[in-house]
């Protein structure tokens, strides 16, 4: 008897712990793009999706669902790899609490996220019912719509058919964003491997709907919960009781035999699931100590940081900081380095390596000895005869549980709902060439090759230039004025924000810092600079104050001292003015109520009053002279004028703002620049600009057109 209760329980055990009735995946934009007001009443993006997921799990109160978040652009080393916050849980607070602290960081890559929440449900969700719940606005970083190649191949290679559902933010009367947003809504249109559903932010109600798998009805449509005739509630489970008695009658003793006769731990075995390349090295000391090692990931790091693949502790002080790469596959094998190295005898950045071939790395040779194919394996967990028992018995009572149970009611394919095929959808859009210009760039000191310039911009660093002036910089250069840019440091005292870019050429496989950095960031700004059409890049190489919190904000004074005085600087900006003599000048503004970096406000000063003294000195130039203005701290100045950011130069089919966007991504060492900036200026129709000095007989725009 006490055998029998034993089985019983674990019977109901058995029951209790099966899997929930449907997995979902939260996938959640946190990207900069999100921080930004929805509507007038300032309400962000962002706290109006958090309100959503809090409403949508509450909803499922008393449903058996699991839930998982995964967020998108917020990874702390500004990539755009997305990460998983909460792994699958019954606890929706759980969700809710870790998305209370999180905030907008990085940019949007949709493509990536779905590729990794398709992944994670594969693998990990328990569900019978699987579905990806996405809430973004849908704005992907770039000016593209999302590339779903890769989701597509995932999907249909494993023969997945999960649910998708999309709540979106609308951009409001923005065209171009617009239509921007719409190629990436008809891209999801064109996934015929998915139940789609997509739906605004304030129709929240109607996806909840939806993801219950059912309709809202209309009064009429509804079912009635009572027999009118008999006056009693009628019920679909009315022979239930009788169905789960004999289920039981049945199974305990089959449960039970299997327990006691069958059951055995789980054992794992080895299955082969194909092959692995090996890449075998041989390093030689300067003693002949002889190493071989193998490596079977694709490059092979090679340097004397600590953290490469491959370490080399002493090779000599002549060889520190250096680094070099091995890329391999079955058949080629490279060689590079973004510096020389002694390569068979020869000094080499590149190579393809034979069998045989060694390069020195300070004291060490390192010799290529071929590539092994290697067999794959898995490991296999095997289920005992008795458990598969026990889990048929379990099945076949399921299954007589179900069999009485009304069918579900389907959502309508109809009208509105029906998802259109591929050939009916253009998503591509279609791009001219992007003319640039030669910009020529001065170094501190160098002697300046002036020219007449219709308009000359001043800023503080490497970047700003991008972020404050791109559209008209862009706009001006396209429509034949001559402009030049004079940034007053090259930012070595920045932060090297992104050491897991793409190394080589000008980037090395660490953080750069001081010097180093900023050699790299004039090269980023005559870049952009070149995009934007800046005939001429001036450097007045002044120094750049490190600036990470409120508490490293430096006075005026200082920062004028440690630029060699106020004196010195405002005459070496007249000296510019002078030489360039433009009819418009643009800097960024001096102390107002907006807020700003200390140096971009330094900059400012300095210009207004090399302006102020050119004036009492008798030159009629410059005629116009305005600072930049925040989007987002219009509101502090009493007037501002603006320019079209949205506009398209009609030679090459891009707007203003996608050309400032590609100049922004050339600051790759600047988060604020190609992370930031690229994320949130597309959301603004309009550059703003406050006028200090205003003595042009027209607007601004038709000042430019002219």
């Amino acid at each position: 008897m006490k055998k029998f209760f034993f089985s019983f329980a674990i019977f109901i055990l058995t029951l209790s712990a099966l899997p929930a009735e449907k997995s979902i995946v939260i996938l959640f934009d946190s990207s900069f793009s999100m921080n930004l007001p929805i509507s007038d009443n300032g309400e962000r993006r962002i706290d109006m999706a958090k309100e959503m997921v809090r409403k949508i799990t509450s909803s499922f109160s008393r449903e058996k669902i699991e839930w998982a978040l995964v967020t998108f652009g917020s990874s702390d080393d500004g990539s755009d790899t997305p990460e998983l916050k909460v792994a699958f849980t019954r606890e929706s607070k759980k969700i809710n609490d870790a998305l209370r602290d999180l905030s907008p960081w990085g940019v949007s890559r949709i493509d990536k996220a779905l590729v990794f929440a398709s992944r994670y449900l594969k693998e990990k969700a328990r569900g019978k019912e699987r579905d990806i719940l996405l809430i973004s606005d849908c704005m992907e970083t770039g000016n593209s719509s999302p590339d779903l190649a890769d989701f597509i191949s995932f999907t249909e290679s494993g023969g997945i058919r999960y649910p998708l559902y999309i709540l979106w933010f609308p951009p409001g009367s923005n065209k171009i964003l617009t239509e921007r947003i719409e190629r990436s809504i008809e891209s999801f249109k064109t996934l015929q491997h998915s139940d789609l559903f997509l739906a605004r932010y304030n129709d929240t109600e109607k996806l909840i709907t939806r993801i219950k798998g059912k309709e809202e009805l209309s009064s009429a449509d509804k079912p009635s919960s009572f027999n009118t005739e008999k006056g009693i509630k009628a019920s679909n489970f009315s022979y239930f009781p009788f169905i789960l008695i004999l289920s039981l009658l049945v199974l305990l003793p089959l449960s039970f035999a299997a327990i006691l006769i069958f059951l055995k731990p789980y054992r794992t075995e080895k299955k082969r699931s194909g092959v692995e390349y090996h890449l075998k090295l041989e390093i030689v000391s300067s003693e002949g100590k002889r190493e071989t090692r193998e490596f079977s990931n694709s490059p092979v790091t090679i340097g004397t940081a600590g953290d490469e693949d491959l370490y080399l502790s002493h090779p000599g002080k002549t060889v520190k900081k250096l680094s070099c790469f091995i890329h391999f596959n079955r058949r080629e094998v490279f060689f590079k380095s973004p510096q020389p190295f002694i390569v068979d005898g020869v000094e080499r950045r590149e190579k393809k390596l034979k069998i045989g071939n060694f390069f020195r790395f300070g004291s060490y040779r390192i010799f290529y000895r071929g590539i092994e194919e290697v067999p794959a394996y898995t490991l296999v967990k095997k289920a005992p005869i008795g458990l598969i028992i026990l889990y048929m018995g379990v099945f076949i009572l399921l299954t007589s549980i179900l069999l009485i149970l009304p069918p579900p009611r389907k959502p309508s394919r109809q009208g509105a709902n029906r998802i259109p095929t591929g050939t009916e959808i253009e998503t591509k859009v279609k791009r001219g060439k992007l003319e640039t210009v030669r910009t020529a760039m001065y170094r501190p000191g160098e002697r300046i090759e002036y020219f007449k310039a219709d308009i000359l911009f001043f800023h503080a660093h490497p970047d700003d230039e991008s972020l404050d002036f791109g559209c008209l910089m862009a706009e001006s250069s396209r429509k034949g004025k001559n402009i030049a840019t004079v940034l007053f440091t090259d930012g070595e005292s920045g932060l090297d924000q992104f050491p897991n870019r793409t190394t080589g050429d000008i980037y090395p496989p660490y953080k750069m810092h001081g010097r180093e950095l900023s050699s790299v960031r004039v090269l980023e700004a005559r870049d952009a600079l070149s995009i934007l059409g800046s005939r001429a890049y001036i450097r007045l190489g002044l120094k750049n104050h490190p600036y990470d919190s409120i508490t490293e904000i430096l006075p005026l004074d200082r920062i004028l001292e440690d630029w060699g005085g106020e004196r010195r600087v405002v005459e070496q900006v007249k000296e510019i003015i002078r030489g360039f003599r433009p009819e418009l000048i643009v800097s960024p503004d001096r102390h107002s109520r907006a807020f700003e970096h200390f140096e971009h406000e330094a900059v400012g000063y300095v210009v207004r009053k090399a302006i102020e003294e050119l004036k009492e000195e008798g030159y009629s130039y410059p005629k116009g002279y305005i600072v930049s203005v925040d989007p987002l701290q219009r509101s502090k100045y009493s007037y501002v004028i603006t320019l079209n950011a949205m506009a398209t130069d009609e030679r090459n089919n891009y707007s203003y703002r996608e050309i400032q966007e590609l100049a922004l991504l050339q600051h790759v060492t600047q988060r604020d620049a190609s992370i930031i900036g690229v994320e949130i200026l597309p959301n603004f129709e309009k550059e703003y600009y406050h006028p200090v000095k205003w003595e042009i007989e027209d607007t601004l725009e038709n000042y430019i057109d002219k």
